[in-house]
């Protein structure tokens, strides 16, 4: 749990650069933390792991308007609206993946238990 949170704090801190003329260290920072976060958090479909990419998806969607975009050069300017439709389409995928387990609960009536036991495990 400890390396999300570092690569979140180290985000801020590089993240007040990133209104020069590209968005490179930006991308590669969400790049970055998405990944930290999916190693972490690998069990499939648990509720722990879609709240926490809810809160990192959430997060970079706070931390982008913060960037200068008139100040970005036009390959800046295409990562940024890059990196924004990215954010928003894991959004909604992790809606739509919620729904279908909704839709799925009745025939895994064991994924709970089995959750649990990998969470001890953890």
């Amino acid at each position: 749990m400890k390396c999300p949170i570092v690569l979140a704090v180290f985000g801020v801190a590089t993240f007040v650069h990133a209104g020069e003329a590209e968005l490179q260290d930006t991308v590669r920072l969400y790049t970055s933390d998405r990944s930290a976060v999916a190693r972490f958090y690998e069990l499939p479909w648990s509720d722990v792991r879609f709240e926490r990419f809810d809160k990192l998806y959430r997060e970079w969607q706070g931390r982008l308007p913060q960037v200068n975009f008139d100040a970005l050069n036009q390959q800046g300017r295409i990562d940024y609206v890059l990196l924004r439709n990215e954010i928003e389409a894991q959004l909604d995928q992790q809606t739509v993946q919620r729904e279908r387990l909704k839709e799925m609960d009745e025939l895994l009536s064991f994924r709970g238990p089995v959750q649990e036991l990998e969470a001890a495990r953890w």
